[in-house]
């Protein structure tokens, strides 16, 4: 090809490369707003997690509720039911259990 012709084939193109161009520069402006929310997102979870307390004692057990005369015990790998002692005069008391 001579020069003539590289000029006009370039030139043929070049609305072929204008277009390339503008499509790739909105598909850039697309990921950087997905990366934008995705940074935001981050940086909730991260507040979210800093605000959980872990407890003092990495053995400690937190009780909420236990349902009374329905007490599971484990021993030697078998799960077994059995009222516990302090469980039989447990209707009689008042107020809360602690």
């Amino acid at each position: 090809m001579n020069q003539k012709n590289k000029l006009d084939a370039i030139k043929s193109n070049m609305s072929l490369f204008e277009d390339f161009n503008r499509l790739s520069g909105g598909f850039i402006a697309l990921l950087e707003s997905q990366l934008k929310s995705k940074k935001k997102k981050t940086k909730r979870l991260s507040i979210m997690v800093s605000e959980l307390k872990l407890p003092e004692k990495p053995n400690a057990i937190n009780v909420q509720m236990i349902d009374i005369n329905n007490t599971r015990g484990v021993s030697h790998k078998q799960i077994y039911k059995k009222k516990m002692p302090w469980e039989t005069n447990i209707h009689k008391k008042k107020g809360p259990l602690i």
